[in-house]
């Protein structure tokens, strides 16, 4: 392979990336819009807020991982603490949407349960 090749497919793969990690923003942020509804016909707190910002970490993942094919080079230290902390904020946003996202749908579990009667 040669050296334009493989640039061309980086492009290609970090367009497909900056795609992917948009779709999976946009899904978390509906989810988001999805609980407030739910807060606001079932008065209690679903944590929908918390769930529309905790998927921002994916685009600042994409974002520096992208930035890195622009034509200004970094030294290799400044480019390892640039990954690192592009790792750091895509593990840290998808824990926080796991656990909302487990939150919420316990919440919904709960909600859709039918209510114990009252002699069993």
């Amino acid at each position: 392979m040669t050296q334009e090749s493989i640039e061309s497919a980086a492009r290609v793969f970090n367009g497909l990336t900056l795609v992917g990690a948009l779709l999976l923003w946009f899904g978390f942020f509906m989810l988001g819009i999805i609980a407030r509804r739910y807060e606001i016909v079932f008065k209690k707190w679903t944590g929908w807020k918390a769930m529309m910002v905790a998927p921002s970490g994916i685009l600042v993942y994409v974002f520096f991982i992208v930035a890195q094919i622009l034509p200004w080079r970094l030294d290799a230290s400044s480019q390892k603490a640039i990954e690192m902390a592009a790792y750091v904020c895509l593990v840290a946003s998808a824990l926080s949407c796991l656990i909302l996202s487990d939150r919420f749908f316990r919440f919904i579990r709960n909600i859709l349960s039918p209510a114990p009667k009252a002699g069993a």
